[in-house]
């Protein structure tokens, strides 16, 4: 996935709330035979290359969610106002980056996914800069207080989103139970080690779909285990609730986690050592890992489980082009360019940042949106541009080249 990262975990400050495929056998749960009907079915959205959204119910009125295991209830300040829906003022809340953001809480608020509902307080803030990176309508996000209630499974082969009772769930057959372990802000987080050559480095990660990449690694562990080994491969910048923060990227040999070996992830140096888990856990596992599983979250019971897909064994792949995009305009129809990455095929064909991107190999780049153009920088070996730059139209042909 493009490294924009996101880690979209959320704290409410003032109320003090938020292998090649190998598989260990010994660790699999024994096969069971009939599923209980989960509550509710739902299909799912993927944006940003692995980030889950849902339709959802806040409070009786339609809202596109964003799933994030690492998050709590969120709604865009932009939707209250069209559900014409009052929130008290007067908060700050953190995320992922550096700053705190002006907030204020609908207290109560009634989510709703499918027949599955829970009644928690959302924290309001202003997601409009994130929706522009994504390219996409950002209502809210659904988090830890529905996942306190219900189990939710993601099943990627079907993009299925299953939500299920916790008194009666059973996993798929097979699937490996992988402990939880939760920190003082309710966040959950599994013991994992990272493997850079000879060197294995071991401890807890948070599990977090509100990221796009593999693995994060925070600021106080990787300088408590001196990491990164060798030197950043490269550097990056990934935007959040909080603002942008700075990273550094570096492929590890593997990671380990329940039983599972996945070869080459792209880690994720960054200088986070502020966040609300920053200084209890090693970093974060996102979704370009989660998703090579289907993946259950049964926090009432501190588990999840884990059930290998082919895709377990496919590399770890990064985006190609040195293109960082961001959309504007009420339908995200003008695309724009806003960082162009050192040494990239981008950079190499002239591509600046302030250019709008208009075509993209002869389709109109506003209808083609940014999930696709970053699909395709991530799949092909080539794409030819059309910009424009101070009025004038440009042709940029990309020859693409890993940066990674």
């Amino acid at each position: 996935m493009m490294r924009q990262i996101f880690a979209l975990q959320l704290l409410l400050l003032v109320l003090s709330v938020f292998i090649s495929g190998q598989k260990d056998m010994s660790a699999a749960a024994k096969p069971l035979s009939r599923r209980p009907s989960p509550i509710s079915v739902l299909p799912y959205d993927v944006a940003f290359l692995g980030i889950v959204f849902v339709q959802g119910m806040v409070d009786e009125h339609a809202a596109f969610l964003l799933f994030d295991t690492g998050g709590r209830e969120t709604l865009n300040s932009r939707w209250l106002q069209s559900a014409h829906l009052q929130a008290k003022s007067g908060y700050q809340a953190s995320g992922a980056g550096p700053a705190m953001v002006q907030a204020s809480m609908l207290s109560h608020a009634s989510w709703r996914i499918g027949a599955a509902q829970v009644e928690a307080n959302a924290v309001v803030i202003d997601l409009r800069s994130l929706e522009a990176v994504f390219g996409r309508t950002i209502d809210g996000i659904i988090g830890t207080n529905f996942l306190g209630r219900y189990v939710v499974e993601l099943d990627p082969k079907t993009q299925q989103f299953r939500v299920y009772d916790p008194g009666t769930f059973q996993p798929l057959a097979g699937a490996v139970p992988v402990p939880l372990e939760f920190d003082r802000n309710g966040y959950a987080g599994i013991q994992a080690t990272l493997q850079f050559g000879g060197k294995a480095t071991s401890g807890k990660f948070t599990i977090d779909s509100g990221l796009n990449g593999a693995v994060d690694v925070y600021r106080p562990f990787a300088q408590k285990k001196g990491l990164p080994v060798h030197p950043a491969e490269l550097d990056e910048l990934s935007n959040g609730i909080g603002g942008q923060r700075h990273n550094r990227l570096e492929r590890a040999t593997e990671l380990r986690m329940g039983g599972f070996v996945l070869r080459g992830p792209v880690v994720a140096f960054n200088d986070t050592d502020d966040g609300p888990s920053a200084h209890e856990y090693a970093g974060l596992v996102g979704m370009e890992t989660l998703q090579r599983f289907v993946v259950a979250f049964d926090f009432p019971h501190k588990r999840m489980y884990l059930s290998p897909l082919p895709t377990i064994v496919d590399p770890f792949g990064y985006e190609r082009s040195g293109l960082r995009l961001q959309a504007a305009g009420p339908g995200f129809d003008r695309v724009e360019i806003v960082r162009v990455v050192s040494g990239s095929a981008a950079e190499r064909a002239g591509v600046r940042p302030g250019d709008r991107l208009l075509q993209v190999d002869g389709r109109d780049a506003g209808k083609l949106g940014l999930e696709m153009i970053r699909q395709k920088s991530h799949n092909q070996q080539t794409l030819d541009l059309v910009l424009e730059r101070n009025g004038k139209e440009i042709e940029a042909h990309l020859v693409l080249t890993p940066l990674l």
